[in-house]
């Protein structure tokens, strides 16, 4: 988990952290990678270029360079799930045009989970092109489940209910990789093996 309210720039301590912390991860025993913070990287507040939060969108090299699957946010009080998204703001592509990996990895999928709670966020008139879900009317809650073996990771959004009812399922995302994952790609940042 990252705080995204403190300097997440290149040369920064937090940056340092998560670059470390990223590079030690053993993609064929941890199958998944999943970055949280406060402020999103991409949302339908800041999806256009000028609108960007510069020091949250910092961090973004290190998830592509790492093949993290997906970031988690709040701060906006809504639910938004886009699709993986390439550093240019463009919906990776899964056909054979060289933007997945040989395990399924194309880019980070973002998801903001604020419908917890307070008021909601409007949302903008036009969504952004790389929306796959929003909801911006109706409180809730998300769960994440990796089930065995670990070729799957399930994004659940959920409604609100009275107490003692079964919540309502809103949507249902699922990546999917192979199993097991290929060792963590070669950088300048790993040290070299012999």
């Amino acid at each position: 988990m990252v705080n995204t309210e403190l300097d997440c720039a290149n040369n920064s301590e937090q940056f340092k952290w998560l670059q470390k912390d990223l590079s030690g991860v053993n993609r064929t025993a941890t199958p998944w990678i999943v970055v949280m913070g406060h402020r999103p990287i991409w949302d339908a507040q800041h999806w256009r270029p000028e609108t960007r939060d510069e020091n949250v969108g910092a961090l973004e090299p290190l998830l592509h360079e790492w093949k993290v699957d997906l970031a988690l946010y709040g701060h906006y009080h809504y639910a938004e799930l886009t699709c993986p998204l390439l550093a240019s703001g463009r919906c990776a592509s899964f056909e054979n045009d060289g933007d997945s990996d040989a395990d399924g990895w194309a880019a980070p999928t973002h998801a903001v989970i604020g419908n917890g709670g307070q008021g909601f966020t409007p949302f903008p008139p036009k969504p952004p092109p790389f929306d796959v879900y929003e909801s911006a009317r109706e409180w809730g809650f998300a769960s994440l489940e990796a089930p065995p073996p670990g070729r799957e990771l399930v994004l659940r959004f959920w409604g609100d209910a009275a107490e003692g009812q079964d919540p309502p399922l809103r949507f249902t995302h699922v990546l999917q990789r192979a199993y097991p994952r290929t060792a963590a790609p070669q950088t300048s940042h790993q040290k070299a093996t012999t």
